[in-house]
């Protein structure tokens, strides 16, 4: 099985690094809750749902600031399948 959501956001990452306006990542419904999430803070401009049955993909809107970086320049997943970090709500940091 692999790690569907580090793909996501490696994928998004990478669309950032190379100034392309969207990025399309394959679609899942934990996927498609966290670009919501993103969405909701100001992280991406738009996340929609694209594609047939068997190929549905997430089309994520991406968005730069004023001086054209990226919203979020380092993306990093601590916790993974194969080393699980839990915490509290209270524990997390907030991005910079």
């Amino acid at each position: 099985m692999s790690d569907i959501i580090g793909q996501a956001l490696v994928s998004t990452a990478n669309a950032l690094a190379v100034r392309k306006t969207t990025a399309k990542i394959p679609y899942s419904r934990i996927n498609h809750e966290i670009f919501k999430v993103l969405e909701r803070h100001g992280f991406i401009a738009r996340v929609e749902r694209a594609g047939k049955k068997e190929k549905k993909y997430l089309d994520i809107t991406l968005k730069y600031s004023d001086d054209r970086s990226g919203a979020f320049r380092k993306v990093r997943r601590l916790s993974r399948p194969g080393k699980r970090i839990y915490a509290g709500y209270r524990e997390l940091k907030w991005p910079r």
